[in-house]
């Protein structure tokens, strides 16, 4: 009895072991058709006017450990926020502000000005 109990046990944890070699593994994210994927070491620059976006990507997607720069110009002093990574950046009236980013967190995550409690873009960051 307490042979065939062991033999029981050993095959149940061989079949589940085996699951786990054999499961298809998921996909790697991607992102959305319509969202532009930032490389590498890509410049985003924006220009922002009266509290709100001008010019730039509305959405883009990075992926976590990808270093990327991003660049706004603003007509008024305001503070950049990044959700997520819990970033921010002074913006300084009629300067360029630049600020190195290497997202650490993976999702969906808003950027936005502060003062003017505006969204300047949504970045989807991928996993690895």
């Amino acid at each position: 009895m307490l042979i065939r109990l062991a033999v029981f046990l050993m095959v149940a944890v061989l079949m589940l072991s085996g699951l786990w070699w054999f499961w298809p593994k998921p996909e790697q994210a991607v992102a959305a058709a319509d969202t532009p994927m930032a490389a590498p070491g890509l410049v985003i620059q924006w220009q922002v006017a009266q509290g709100q976006r001008v010019t730039g990507p509305a959405k883009f997607a990075v992926r976590v450990g990808e270093t990327i720069t991003l660049e706004v110009g603003s007509d008024r002093n305001d503070t950049l926020h990044i959700h997520g990574d819990d970033l921010t950046l002074p913006l300084l009236a009629g300067k360029n502000m630049r600020l190195e980013w290497t997202p650490k967190h993976s999702g969906r995550f808003e950027i936005e000005l502060h003062h003017s409690d505006a969204v300047l873009t949504q970045v989807d960051v991928l996993p690895k």
